[in-house]
């Protein structure tokens, strides 16, 4: 089985089909990869498995890949939504990236009073967690939600359902995610904007049902790494 691992847009992927790649996929499987007809791949679409597919021919333009065999099942993972405020270009396309490796399933784009990016391009979001997807051999794309307030996000949880642990390395007595998690509940973790959350704010999460706030570290941490942090820990008890 060759090494090159592929997200296809296919509505079905099953044995005996044919899915046709797009310009960028073709030019990086002949090219770049350098593969050939009767060479084999492995292909997924987010809810088929994952699939081993044979190189029919094709160009740098087009290729045409026939699917042969499930090498897995489609998996079903723990529901882990990441909510933050937008950063700039580099730092949001790392959260983005480590994020989709450690298991987000939903990304929560909102804006908070202290928000300075204010704008969301999902679909350029999208492809930076299918080429993690790629990378780090998961099959489960993850789904974004709209940019909306933190009101918005509040509003729209459940405290039967739903647990949102917020992030606040400053808050004395509050415990770590290992010890305050309960695998009964969907988990939403929040990260807070570059400034922070505004006192209004830490006032009304403090009367959210669902809220428990967790620490970090004794420092303060940069958004994106208080991602990268909460989200590792929060892999070793799912």
């Amino acid at each position: 089985m060759g090494k090159v691992r592929l997200f296809v847009e296919a509505s079905v992927l099953s044995q005996g089909t044919f899915v046709e790649l797009d310009k960028k996929q073709s030019h990086y499987v002949t090219h770049v990869m350098r593969l050939g007809a009767g060479d084999s791949l492995s292909v997924f679409n987010g809810y088929d498995g994952l699939w081993k597919a044979e190189l029919q021919g094709g160009s740098k333009k087009t290729c045409l890949l026939e699917v042969c065999e499930q090498l897995a099942p489609q998996k079903i993972l723990p529901e882990v939504h990441l909510c933050f405020a937008p950063l700039k270009q580099h730092p949001l396309h790392f959260v983005i990236e480590k994020g989709t490796e450690l298991g987000v399933t939903r990304f929560h784009p909102l804006l908070t009073d202290r928000t300075v990016v204010r704008a969301f391009k999902a679909e350029k979001h999208r492809l930076t967690a299918i080429e993690a997807c790629e990378q780090c051999r998961r099959f489960h794309l993850p789904e974004f939600s709209p940019l909306q307030s933190l009101d918005q996000l509040l509003s729209s949880l459940d405290p039967e359902k739903d647990i949102l642990y917020v992030c606040d390395e400053r808050r004395e007595g509050a415990q770590t995610i290992l010890k305050q998690y309960n695998k009964s509940l969907t988990a939403y973790v929040l990260i807070g904007p570059e400034g922070g959350f505004s006192p209004q704010e830490f006032q009304k999460l403090q009367h959210q049902r669902a809220v428990r706030f967790v620490t970090l570290s004794p420092h303060v941490l940069r958004a994106e790494t208080a991602a990268v942090s909460i989200l590792s820990q929060l892999a070793l008890v799912l």
